[in-house]
Parts: structure tokens; sequence; C-alpha cells
């Protein structure tokens, strides 16, 4: 005979609850590669055409930095850390390359994600993607110090009020009365999310 019913059943049939069973497993580890850990430090971080701004909200903390100002984000090693990342204009990229990590910020989405990392130094990081004229100097450092050297750096900063918006003539201003500086080297580790 020409058909054989059981087989072609099989044949249909198997691959089918082979990606069934797939589906399954990927969605559980990516649940809990992707699930969010209880901070201990919150950053808010803002991109803008053509700078970055780094807000601590418990800390009363915010850092600014436009074209050849490059804003330091420092962070306290071995912590968690939850970073809320999102545009004030068009799409950029949060990359810090030796760390291997790098999320998009978009406008009207905050991308969330959680850092840990295990070693002190100073980390370049950039823009990855094309936001315009000065986007080749759309630079920031990752500093991670020492918790004690945190709370040392965020009380030496502490600022009475927040900027809520950014204009490019604000963050030209903004980024004129921020201070920043330092250098060494590390790793991380890294989950996250991302909400409308």
């Amino acid at each position: 005979t020409q058909y054989r019913v059981v087989w072609e059943v099989i044949y249909t049939v198997l691959p089918i609850v082979i990606v069934l069973i797939l589906f399954g497993f990927t969605f559980v580890t990516e649940n809990a590669v992707d699930a969010l850990p209880t901070p201990k430090l919150s950053v808010n971080v803002l991109a803008f055409q053509w700078g970055w701004r780094f807000s601590y909200p418990a800390q009363h903390v915010t850092v600014v930095g436009v074209e050849l100002q490059e804003p330091e984000m420092v962070l306290p090693e071995d912590t968690t850390i939850r970073v809320y990342l999102r545009s004030h204009d068009v799409i950029h990229g949060f990359y810090v390359p030796a760390l291997e990590f790098s999320r998009y910020a978009q406008p009207g989405i905050t991308n969330e994600f959680t850092l840990n990392l295990d070693k002190t130094g100073t980390y370049r990081g950039q823009c990855t993607q094309y936001c315009g004229l000065y986007h080749s100097l759309m630079r920031f450092r990752l500093k991670v110090v020492t918790p004690a050297q945190f709370a040392v750096w965020a009380k030496a900063h502490r600022s009475t009020g927040s900027r809520t918006s950014i204009s490019t003539a604000q963050s030209h201003e903004a980024g004129a009365a921020t201070a920043t500086g330092a250098s060494s080297s590390g790793a991380a580790s890294s989950t996250g999310s991302t909400r409308t």
C-alpha cells in the first residue's frame, strides 16, 4: 500500500511534541534568567542627544554629561543594582564593552535590568545606536567602587533637587554644572526585562 497512516501520524505528531517540550524548557529558563532580584540600589539612566544623566533617587544625586563631558556612573561592587534605562528623544544604546553588556534606551519604554559588579575599576561606556550629529561623542564612564567609597561619593555629591526633563539647552547647562573623574578594570553579571 501507498499510505502508512500510523507512521505518518508519528512523523507529524513527534516533531510537534518535541517543539512543545523545547518551548516549555525555554519559557522556564528565560523567566529564571530574566527574574529581577530585589535591588539594594536603584539608578535612573536617561539617554539624550548627546549625553547621559545618571540619577540616584535614594541618594539624591544626579550626574549629567554632554558631548565632550563624559559623565561617570558610580556603582558599589558586590551589590544588586536595578537600572531603569530610557531615552528622552531617539533610540540610544547603553554599552560597556569591557563587561560585554548592552541594552537599548528607547523613548516611551523603560528598560529595566539588574547589575551585580564584582570588581572595582573604571570602564568605558558609549552609545551604540547612531543618534545624530554628535553620536560619536556620547560616551560615559562606569566606575565600580567599594560600598564604603560609594557612600562617601554619594554624600559628597548629594543635591537638594533633581532635574525632571532635559532639552538640548538644559542638557548643556546641566552638563556644565556636573563634576566627574577616575580609572582601572573588572567583571559583571546581569539580568533584565523591558516594560512599556
